[in-house]
């Protein structure tokens, strides 16, 4: 009897939700049909990937994104300004050449670290220090 009440209650209470005003689903149509057919997402991502490439913050690459995302966003309509600001050292990875001179010659694969300053083509001389990077643990002791 006291389970009857309850399910006669829950459904009193449900029957007002019921009767909710109709929620009109056009637009949202039109918005789905923008996206599945008249989107430029591909286009613009593979732009991006492929004419202007990777860009580390600071690059003449992502100075070149910015640009054309900008112009891209008027294109569309839209108000798109760029705002300056300092980052510091600019950064482009470039050709790098390591050679081991003792106790043999050997050519070494080198690469720089992200935003380094360079050496503007100055040879540096140092002494050659191993490092374990294979784990987030040998990151932490670095």
């Amino acid at each position: 009897m006291r389970s009857s009440l309850l399910v006669a209650a829950a459904l009193v209470i449900a029957y007002p939700l019921h009767a909710q005003v109709q929620v009109d689903t056009t637009p949202a149509g039109a918005l789905i049909d923008q996206a599945m057919n008249h989107s430029e997402v591909m286009a613009n991502l593979q732009y991006l990937a492929d004419a202007i490439g990777p860009r580390l913050t600071g690059s003449a690459a992502a100075r070149k994104a910015n640009d054309w995302t900008a112009s891209k966003f008027q294109g569309y309509g839209l108000t798109a300004t760029l705002e300056p600001w300092n980052f510091g050292v600019t950064w482009e990875r470039g050709p790098i050449q390591v050679r081991l001179l003792e106790p043999f010659p050997r050519q070494i694969t080198g690469h720089s670290w992200a935003w380094t300053a360079g050496t503007n083509g100055k040879t540096l001389v140092g002494t050659v220090m191993r490092a374990n990077f294979s784990t987030p643990e040998s990151l932490r002791s670095a």
